[in-house]
């Protein structure tokens, strides 16, 4: 077996500009906790706390001192954690190609792809979890007579409401963002309100999935990223990530008030080496990250919107 040794190892610039420049516009998790470079794998990161933010300048008496005011924060700490796949590219697959680069090319794009979707999991994991959005006072678990789809007469517009109230007296902002898969956008659309507000958008106003661009001046994100929630061996089951979920939250780069960042100590990074054994070549893609939520009140979200079962989860 040939004998892997750092001298043998070789950063691929051209592959790993493919990485980098690589998308799936299925995928929005960014949009929602965006990248961050780090120069340590883990440190602290300030917390800022809303106190500080409202409470206004008080009046000054000719020749009295200034008073003083400072941010408040707490700290939370990140430890970034590193996803690597890797696959072979045979001799034989580069000779019967019709570019050699091309096997290269395919194979840097799916190894991408497979981070990509462990990145929109851990993500959306993240946003939806108990340590996330779902936690109390942050999400309603509508019921079968408010769901949005097969749901009585569902209020949705009153929803996003209650939403926007109850983030924006939590952080002095307004929500900008709210997430949809195709499955509950297709439901809006059939909503007796929400057709009576198409009515009166033009076609580039309308998103692909036949909903206005914004809801309640919300940016309507369809995140549509699927994965096989089988075990290995089984057959495949095909799921969206974010199923019978609508996040809607206040995110905004470099604003101290927002959800969360994704922390990223080293990009898209693409190696490559010799394995004379198999008469190949190895290509493996590694990227180091950690997403973190910043402020579990700058979101809010409606959990099981198909029914509200807990067969529906």
């Amino acid at each position: 077996m040939y004998n892997v040794q750092k001298g043998n190892v070789k950063i691929d610039q051209f592959l790993t500009g493919l990485a980098v420049r690589y998308t799936n516009n299925e995928f929005k998790g960014n949009m929602w906790l965006p990248e961050y470079g780090v120069q340590k794998e883990s440190d602290k990161y300030r917390i800022f706390n809303k106190d500080g933010f409202f409470k206004g300048a008080p009046k000054k008496a000719d020749g009295a001192i200034t008073e003083e005011a400072s941010l408040s924060y707490d700290e939370g700490t990140y430890t970034t954690y590193e996803r690597a796949i890797k696959d072979i590219v045979t001799d034989r697959a580069v000779q019967n190609a019709d570019a050699p680069v091309r096997p290269k090319i395919d194979t840097t794009n799916f190894l991408t792809e497979k981070i990509l979707l462990s990145q929109e999991i851990d993500i959306w994991s993240l946003i939806l979890g108990t340590s996330g959005l779902e936690t109390s006072n942050h999400y309603e678990d509508l019921t079968a007579t408010t769901a949005w789809i097969d749901g009585t007469d569902p209020d949705i517009l009153k929803d996003l409401s209650d939403a926007i109230v109850a983030i924006s007296k939590a952080i002095g902002r307004t929500p900008n963002q709210i997430g949809f898969t195709t499955e509950v956008s297709e439901a809006i659309t059939q909503d007796p309100v929400i057709r009576e507000i198409l009515k009166y958008h033009t076609t580039n106003m309308i998103t692909g999935n036949a909903l206005p661009s914004t809801l309640r001046n919300m940016q309507v994100i369809i995140a549509d990223g699927l994965w096989n929630s089988a075990d290995e061996g089984q057959s495949a089951e095909y799921e969206y990530i974010l199923k019978y979920r609508v996040p809607i939250a206040y995110v905004k780069p470099g604003d101290n008030l927002t959800l969360g960042r994704t922390f990223v100590s080293k990009g898209f990074k693409t190696v490559r080496w010799r394995d004379d054994d198999r008469e190949g070549e190895f290509v493996k893609v590694n990227k180091v990250y950690a997403p973190k939520i910043m402020d579990v009140s700058a979101g809010y979200m409606y959990k099981r919107v198909k029914t509200g079962t807990s067969d529906d989860d």
